[in-house]
Formats: structure tokens, C-alpha cells, sequence
């Protein structure tokens, strides 16, 4: 949260108080400039990001470092800026609540649009409430009413979209619920791992506007298409690698107990990431002969030497065939026997004395299916510990005719599952045998990840990659249609026989298709027709390709071409707010005064049914105005409009096109 601001001191302010208000803004990064006497003018520094910013001073919850444990986070804050002051404010002053409320109060009026974006930041909102408390109390600076610009600035090098545009572009989620199924997320996402899942999520929210990084996803989403035998081959290894960002936490965490949980946690990523290096080799040979820049670099990142070393390490300690398992017991096995012998004689000893207690369940239950002549066998699960199974598909007994040593007695289904006393005795055993091997084998495990540690951050490259390829995967399943083109960029906004990606997914007919046209010249664009005719399909449209363009996807269309946009802006419901105090019409003109202060040229603006929350006569000239400020700019407008009289635009400016 950036707060901008002018400070106006009064014609009998002292000069040493000009000067301490003077020096203390500097304190925070602020630039001075001189100006008339009693009037100066504060501005920031040019920042962007935070690595770009003066760092005099981080604030952060006194919870971070006031507890017997410091926070992480605090640790590396400080190891991060050494030379920078970090002071901690009570976390009370944390408030989304105040943060907006001290907004509300001190943004000029020219500026109080910015309210719309930030009322569902918390941590901005958090942020700012803490430093104007800390500014008010500590260096006894107070902030006029109404005196300050406040500006949101969004990541860099990615196009813009604030959170009611996606929502109503239905980008993540649908309007007719919390399905996604019906959204562009739900159409594009054939994603099958996590992080792909996360990246494709993130990129359609923010799709990025590099035009490198651009057509390095539609080369490599070409190729899979063009490639058959690539697109099976790499839709058939890459679910193998669901679970490689749990990897992480071994590069990451280091365990603060040793418990038979935690033991267990890092016996089963240890087993996931021998999985994941045996797997590499294979989907290192199935990109060898790729051309594109994304497969060529996500080869030579699998040919780094660390997998191939730490691979070797871990043999040295797991046996070959050692790997993870889906069910309770195989999962149980795995882990229990996973460690080679002969590394830990106590282990060794501790696995002989589990195999006994095993054998002794399974003795005493075939001695009692004997006894008294019923199907009996041992099971396994994790809440049970083991028990008794009996099936009932070809003898049904009831409850009741049980022999009465038979205790616990649950149905499920067809199955009767209970114990015996003898047998609660010996699985009380196993799992106090249990508990021992997995303690002993994480003593194997803990030396076996101090050795590869230092070596596995190759691993956070491989989760990138893995992540990145799943999503350009999915990208190819849609691609792969025969009506979707390759789009290229260019200074123009040109689509032809264009379809709304959505409908044409959901829809059971193909979706009447439209050409779209923009430029520097004919960039502003008034849609009218009647009610029912799709206008209001037709604008989001145009949203909706932008965005599957710009993050490296083929669209539904005959032919496309797009200019990179760093902003989409919207206004395409008629709601008011309540939390902003705002009718519909005070809404709409608070949303068009954002819109004009942060308008690049790059950006593209679709609005529906402009300044219909007033009269037809007062919405018709305000509307007109309106439109006669954005259109300066070369951002691309798409204005769907009820009143005609709007369409008389396109007499007075060679910009405006009309659509009957």
C-alpha cells in the first residue's frame, strides 16, 4: 500500500515544525520538493516493487518476536535487511477495518475511487492501518483530512484485473455458484498436479504481459500440438509427479520433535522423492528431440548432476523397490521395511520382533476360524490397528450368532469386521513394535537428508518446471481443437469468427461467432441493439480471448491478433455498495473515476449499459462526457448502450465506430 500525499501547513506554522514534518517524511522514503514558502509539496519516491523501494524501516506484528520462539519470518526479514530497522506494533493495530476506515478519511476526494479496489485487500488494508498508527504515535506526525493520494499497485510485468472484474468475467468461478466448472478456469484447467492447478489459477488472474514469455508458451503449446506422440507421452508421465511440491518441505523443514507422525511424514517424502528421481530419466528421454525454448530448458534442468547424486545416496540407504503406496497396511510395510538391513542392527532386531507379532495374529486367527468353522481373516486399517474380517457374500451370520469372544463387532456392507481380548493384547503389541522401527528408521532418514540436503534445492527448479509443463499440457488438450488458432500479437486488436470460450465449451450447438477489430485509430467502440442480442456476451468476450491469449493459449476463432494490455477495466454490473456507502449511480461514477486515473494506453475497458442507474437524458450526458475523456487515450473501449443518442459520437471524433 503506497501512500502518496500532501501535507498543507498553515500560514502561521512555524518553520522548524515545516522543517520536522520535512525530515521525518525523508525518514520514510519520501521526496521533498521545495516549493513556496508554506506550501510544500510531498511526493514518493518512484517505486514499483519492493526490491525498488528506500527500506528505512519494516513494521511487523510484535507476535512475530515477543514469543520465547522468534518467527521464522522475522529471522529472515532481518537476515534479509541487516542494515534496515525492523520494529515491532502490536498486532491489535493490524486492522483491514481501520486500515479502510483511515482510507476512507484520508485520501483526497479526487483520489477516494481507490476505496472500490482496496476494500478486499486485508493485508494492504492490515498494512496501512499499522503504519499511520505507528506514524501518528511514534513520530507524532498527523495526516490532514482528505490530504493524501493513495495508490494499489498490482505485481509487475503482469496485466492488471481487480477482483470484480474477474468475478463477473467469471474467470475462477462461476455466477450461478462456487462451481468452477462453468468459468474459464473450469474450461482451461485439465491440469494434473497441484502446482499446475495453482499456476494456471494465478497466470488467469493475472496473465502476464511479457511478450517473450508469451510466445515462449505458445511455441511449446505448438509443438505439443503438432507432436502426437509427445502429447500422449507427456500426458501419461506427468501425473506421476501430482505430489513433487510436498518436496519442499524436505529442502524447507526441519522437524522440532521427533514423534512416530512426523517420523512417518518424512519417511513418506523421502519415499516420494526416490519416486520422482527414478521417474526424471524417462521424461528426460521423452524431451530430447524437442525444439521449443520451454521443453530445450526444462531438459537441461532435468540433466542437472544433483538428481542423479542424491538418487545414488538414497539407494544407498532404501532398498530398490521401496517406494510409496496407496492403503493403510501397504503404506505401513513400505515404511517399516523401506531402510536397507544391516545399516541399524537395533532395527534390524525391532523388524524381526514386528514380523513375530504377525505371525502370531495370523496363527491365532486361523486357530480361531478353525474353532469355530467361519471364513476368517486378519485386516488391517489405521484407526483398527488389526482385527478380524469375516465376509458375509456366500454364509450370512447376524450380529448375534457371534461366539461371544468375538467383541467390537462392526458391519460394513456385506463384511463383518471385530476382535478378540487375546487379539486387542497383540496389536497393542505391534504398534508399540511399529512405533520403534519408525522411530529407528528416522534416525536413518535424518542422517540421510543432513548428507543430501545441501543438494536437493534443485528441487524448487523441478516443482517450477513440473508445474509450468502441466499447464502448458493443459493448455495443448484445449488448443488441440481443430477450431482454435495460434494468436500473435501485434499494435491491433483483430479476431475473426471469434466465439466465447466459455459457451463454446458449454453449449450443445457451436455459438454464433463475431469479428472484433480495435486500434490506435478506431479505438473506441459503442455497441447497441436490442435487448436479448448479445451484447453484453459480446464485450466479455473480447475479456475473456484477451486473457486466454496473454497467458499463452490458442482461441476459439478462424483468425486473432491482440495488442498486449496491462489492464482490464470493467463496469458490467448494477449493483450498489453498501460498505462504500454508494448507490448504483454514485457506484458507477466512483468506478469510472478509478478507470480515468489509472487508464494506460495499453488497456482495455468493457462497459455495459454506461450510466443506466440515472435518467435517460442526465445518463445520455454524463455517459457522453465520459466517453470524450477515456477515448483520448489509445486504450481499446467496448461500450455496449441503450441510448442512441451516444452513436452521434462517431460524427464528431474519427476514433468512435458505432455497431447497430
Amino acid at each position: 500500500m503506497l501512500l502518496n500525499g500532501i501535507i498543507l501547513l498553515h500560514d502561521n506554522a512555524r518553520p522548524h515544525t515545516a522543517n520536522s514534518v520535512r525530515n521525518t517524511l525523508q525518514r520514510f522514503g519520501w521526496e521533498v520538493l521545495q516549493h513556496p514558502p508554506y506550501s510544500p509539496d510531498l511526493s514518493p519516491c518512484d517505486c514499483h516493487m519492493f526490491g525498488d523501494l528506500k527500506r528505512h524501516l519494516i513494521l511487523v506484528p510484535n507476535t512475530f518476536c515477543d514469543r520465547q520462539v522468534t518467527s521464522k519470518l522475522y529471522t529472515l526479514v532481518q537476515e534479509a535487511f541487516p542494515t534496515v530497522t525492523v520494529t515491532s506494533v502490536l498486532r491489535r493495530h493490524f486492522r483491514d477495518t481501520r486500515g479502510l476506515q483511515q482510507i476512507e478519511n484520508l485520501c483526497a476526494n479526487e483520489y477516494s475511487s481507490i476505496q472500490i479496489v482496496v476494500s478486499q485487500k486485508f493485508y494492504a488494508l492490515a498494512a496501512a492501518a499499522a503504519l499511520l498508527k505507528y506514524i501518528e504515535f511514534v513520530r507524532n506526525v498527523l495526516f490532514a483530512p482528505k490530504s493524501l493520494k493513495v495508490e494499489y499497485q498490482g505485481s509487475q510485468n503482469t496485466m492488471v484485473i481487480d477482483v470484480k472484474t474477474a468475478h463477473l468475467l467469471e474467470l475462477t468461478q462461476s455466477l450461478r455458484g462456487s462451481s468452477t466448472h462453468y468459468s474459464l478456469m473450469g474450461i482451461m484447467n485439465h491440469c494434473q498436479t497441484r502446482g499446475g492447478i495453482r499456476l494456471l489459477r494465478s497466470n488467469i488472474l493475472e496473465p502476464p504481459r511479457l511478450l517473450e514469455t508469451i510466445l515462449t508458451r505458445l511455441d511449446c503449446v505448438q509443438e505439443i500440438v503438432e507432436t502426437p506422440e509427445l502429447h500422449h507421452a507427456l500426458e501419461a508421465l506427468v501425473p506421476k509427479f501430482c505430489d513433487v511440491d510436498h518436496l519442499l518441505a524436505l529442502c524447507m523443514h526441519m522437524p522440532r520433535q521427533d514423534s512416530k507422525e512426523v517420523a512417518e511424514i518424512q519417511m513418506k517424502y523421502t519415499l516420494l522423492l526416490k519416486t520422482v528421481l527414478e521417474i526424471l530419466p524417462t521424461l528426460k528421454v521423452v524431451l530430447q528431440d524437442c525444439k521449443s525454448k520451454f521443453l530445450c530448458n526444462a531438459r537441461e534442468c532435468l540433466a542437472d548432476e544433483r538428481y542423479q547424486l542424491v538418487h545414488c545416496k538414497i539407494l544407498s540407504v532404501l532398498y530398490d523397490d521401496a517406494r510409496t503406496a496407496k492403503g493403510a497396511e501397504a503404506s505401513q510395510m513400505q515404511c517399516n521395511f523401506a531402510v536397507k538391513a544391516g545399516i541399524s542392527g537395533v532395527l534390524d532386531l525391532a523388524r524381526r520382533t514386528y514380523c513375530e507379532i504377525v505371525s502370531d495374529i495370523s496363527a491365532l486367527v486361523a486357530h480361531l476360524a478353525t474353532e469355530y468353522n467361519l471364513p476368517l481373516k486378519v485386516n488391517y486399517n489405521g484407526s483398527w490397528g488389526y482385527h478380524i474380517q469375516l465376509s458375509q457374500s456366500k454364509r450370512y451370520i447376524r450380529e448375534s450368532d457371534l461366539p461371544p469372544v468375538f467383541v467390537q463387532v462392526h458391519k460394513n456392507r456385506s463384511t463383518l469386521s471385530f476382535t478378540t481380548q487375546e487379539l486387542i493384547q497383540i496389536d497393542r503389541r505391534s504398534k508399540e513394535a511399529v512405533k520403534e522401527i519408525v522411530m529407528l528408521s528416522n534416525v536413518v532418514i535424518c542422517d540421510l537428508l543432513a548428507d543430501i540436503r545441501n543438494d536437493i534445492g534443485c528441487l524448487f527448479k523441478l516443482c517450477e518446471v513440473i508445474a509450468e509443463l502441466d499447464m502448458l499440457i493443459s493448455f495443448a488438450n484445449l488448443s488441440s481443437v481443430s477450431t482454435y488458432v495460434r494468436p500473435h500479437f501485434g499494435r491491433i486488436l483483430d479476431v475473426k469468427q471469434s466465439r466465447h470460450p466459455i459457451l463454446d465449451f458449454v453449449l450443445q450447438h457451436e455459438p454464433v461467432p463475431n469479428d472484433v477489430f480495435a486500434s490506435s485509430y478506431y479505438n473506441c467502440h459503442i455497441i447497441t441493439g436490442p435487448n436479448m442480442s448479445g451484447k453484453s456476451i459480446y464485450i466479455r468476450q473480447i475479456a475473456l480471448l484477451q486473457i486466454m491469449a496473454q497467458i499463452g493459449c490458442y482461441v476459439p476463432a478462424h483468425s486473432a491478433t491482440f495488442r498486449i494490455s496491462d489492464h482490464i477495466f470493467s463496469r458490467l454490473s448494477f449493483d450498489d455498495s453498501i460498505e462504500c456507502n454508494a448507490s448504483t449511480f454514485v457506484l458507477e461514477l466512483k468506478e469510472f473515476q478509478f478507470i480515468k486515473q489509472m487508464t494506460t494506453p495499453l488497456s482495455l475497458i468493457i462497459v455495459d449499459e454506461l450510466c443506466r442507474g440515472t435518467s435517460c437524458e442526465e445518463g445520455t450526458a454524463i455517459a457522453w462526457v465520459i466517453l470524450e475523456q477515456l477515448m483520448d487515450e489509445d486504450a481499446f473501449i467496448f461500450l455496449t448502450t441503450h441510448f442512441l443518442y451516444l452513436t452521434k459520437l462517431q460524427e464528431l471524433y474519427c476514433n468512435v465506430t458505432k455497431y447497430v
